[in-house]
């Protein structure tokens, strides 16, 4: 609480000596000016008592609001917290939901979208392209030493003299002999 001040006490504007000590006679013009300038300073410390006092009870009015909104505040605050932690168990509880409905239908939960899966398939697929681009390259060389070991194979099989055989000659000439009979004409349908 805020000190109180100390009373002060209210003069007589009567009772104050003129300035230099002496008394002034009645209707001097310097005594009632004093009088009005007592009364003066006297009107200043009552509106001055009922400033402090006007902010006395600001004060403590302030400090009551200050509890008040403090408790609203730490209130705020444990509330909040409460939403925050049913927030993360609504957004689990949702996302376990979503990912049990994708692996119902066969998707895989991880793919974020169609471009990600899309990029993934991409991926390998040019993985596969290059194992097969390796294997190509394997088997066309295979094929090129295959085809030169049955190129040098026919030679050796199938060359000049490979299957030639001798025959004994008949003397007489290939084909139809003379004096043989032919085989004639064909009789056909009408």
């Amino acid at each position: 609480m805020a000190p109180s001040s100390p009373a002060v006490r209210l003069v007589d504007p009567d009772s104050f000596p003129a300035p230099g000590g002496f008394r002034c006679e009645e209707g001097c013009g310097e005594r009632e000016d004093w009088k009005r300038r007592a009364e003066a300073a006297q009107e200043r410390v009552a509106e001055l008592e009922r400033e402090a006092e006007e902010r006395r009870r600001e004060h403590v009015q302030v400090r009551t609001e200050r509890g008040y909104w403090k408790s609203q505040y730490e209130q705020a605050n444990r509330k909040l917290k409460a939403l925050r932690v049913e927030v993360k168990e609504s957004r689990c509880r949702e996302i376990a939901r979503l990912k049990s409905l994708l692996e119902n239908q066969g998707i895989d939960p991880r793919e974020r979208s169609v471009g990600g899966r899309l990029r993934r398939e991409n991926r390998a697929l040019r993985e596969e392209k290059g194992e097969l681009s390796e294997r190509v390259r394997e088997l066309e060389a295979t094929l090129v030493r295959m085809r030169s070991t049955t190129g040098q194979l026919q030679k050796t099989l199938f060359g000049r003299k490979s299957e030639q055989q001798q025959k004994a000659p008949s003397g007489r000439p290939r084909g139809g002999q003379p004096g043989a009979v032919g085989h004639g004409r064909t009789a056909r349908p009408l």
